[in-house]
C-alpha cells in the first residue's frame, strides 16, 4: 500500500476511535445526569417520611457489632470498621466502609449507619464495595448485614441524594442520627473521585438468620 495512503487510513481510524469514544463519555455523562436528577427528585422531606412497613421484634435476637455488609443481586460486599461520630453535629466521618458506633448495633430499635468511600482508597476492596452499587439499589433490593452470629436481610424502601453543599443542614444530618425505630442507613459520595452528592440508602429489616459462619453464597 502506498505509504501515503496508509498514513490516510491511519489518520481517519484515529478519528472514529476518538469520535467512538468521545460519543460513548457523552452517553454516559448524559445517564449519570440522569440517575442524579432522579435521586434528588426522591428524596423525601425527613426521615419520618419512610417508615418500615412490617416492624417486627426479631432482631431482638442479634447479639454482636456490625462486622460486613453484603449486597447480594450485586455481587458486592465490604467488611466494616467501628468509629466514633457525633450524631449531634453535622459529622459525616467515613472510611473504606465503616460502622458509626453510635449509631447503634442491629436490634435496639436504632438507626444503624454504614458509610463508605467513593471509590474505596483501596483498588481492590473498591472492586468488591458495596458503594459502587448505591446509587443504583432501588426499592425491594436485599442487603445482608453480619452482626456476630447473626445475618440480618434488610430491604431497601427508597435511596436518594443531597446536594453537598446541604450536607451540614439540620434537615440532611437527621437522615445520620436516631430515628426512633429500627432501620439501616448507608451513605457515600457521588460521582466517583467527588464529593458532590451524598447518597443515602435507606432499608429495613425482613429476616434474621441465626448462623455461625456467613451464608454459602458470601465471598469469603
Amino acid at each position: 500500500m502506498n505509504p501515503l495512503r496508509q498514513w490516510i487510513w491511519v489518520i481517519v481510524a484515529g478519528v472514529f476511535v476518538f469520535t467512538l469514544g468521545a460519543g460513548m463519555r457523552g452517553v454516559a455523562q448524559t445517564e449519570q445526569r440522569g440517575l442524579i436528577t432522579g435521586l434528588l427528585n426522591a428524596r423525601p422531606d425527613h426521615p419520618n417520611a419512610l417508615r418500615d412497613p412490617n416492624p417486627s421484634g426479631t432482631l431482638s435476637k442479634v447479639t454482636g457489632v456490625p462486622t460486613r455488609i453484603e449486597a447480594p443481586a450485586l455481587g458486592l460486599w465490604n467488611a466494616l470498621m467501628p468509629v466514633y461520630t457525633d450524631h449531634a453535629s453535622s459529622s459525616w466521618r467515613t472510611g473504606d466502609a465503616v460502622w458509626h458506633v453510635p449509631s447503634g448495633v442491629p436490634g435496639a430499635g436504632q438507626n444503624v449507619v454504614i458509610a463508605g468511600h467513593s471509590p474505596s482508597r483501596d483498588p481492590q476492596t473498591w472492586s468488591h464495595a458495596i458503594f459502587r452499587g448505591l446509587p443504583r439499589l432501588g426499592p425491594g433490593d436485599r442487603i445482608r448485614l453480619k452482626a456476630g452470629s447473626t445475618t440480618i436481610t434488610y430491604a431497601v424502601a427508597l435511596t436518594f441524594a443531597i446536594p453537598a453543599e446541604q450536607a451540614d443542614s439540620p434537615e440532611a444530618v437527621a437522615w445520620i442520627a436516631p430515628t426512633g425505630d429500627e432501620r439501616l442507613t448507608l451513605i457515600t459520595c457521588y460521582p466517583p473521585h467527588t464529593a458532590d452528592y451524598r447518597v443515602i440508602t435507606v432499608a429495613f429489616p425482613v429476616a434474621v438468620q441465626e448462623s455461625d459462619t456467613y451464608p454459602k453464597d458470601w465471598e469469603k
